[in-house]
Parts: structure tokens; sequence; C-alpha cells
């Protein structure tokens, strides 16, 4: 037999949470968290807990997320 994994596709056409907004974001412009981690002044595990909804992100990081993003995702 062979072993494959399958990812849950989850609608990103609306994000609903700041991970959401970031993960939608950083496949449209086809980037692995290694690259886009650097845009927004974060390690690699922090955006991915971000993206995972693990973690909030600290304000002092909202400025270089709203760049990466192009517009305001936070309430």
């Amino acid at each position: 037999p062979v072993l494959t994994f399958t990812q849950t596709e989850t609608p990103l056409d609306r994000p609903k949470t700041i991970g959401e907004h970031l993960r939608k974001r950083r496949l449209e412009l086809k980037l692995c968290l290694a690259e886009a981690a650097p845009f927004m002044g974060v390690a690699v595990p922090t955006l991915g807990l971000w993206e995972l909804g693990k973690v909030f992100p600290k304000h002092c990081f909202h400025a270089g997320i709203t760049a990466f993003l192009g517009y305001d995702p936070f309430p």
C-alpha cells in the first residue's frame, strides 16, 4: 500500500483569522515559510505558529504584517 498524506482543504477565500490572512498571502506569493518570515522580521517557527493560530502576533509585529499583507487585518 502507498502511504499518502492529505491536508484538509480550508476555504481561504475569506480569511477569518490573522493566521489565515498570512497563509493566504504567502501562498498567493508562492513563498515558503522561510522566505516569508524575513518580510515580517520574525523567525520561521513564529510565522508557522501564527498561521496555525497557536499564537497571536504581538503588537510590535503588526506593522510588518500589515506591510506584508498590503492591508491592515487587525480589528
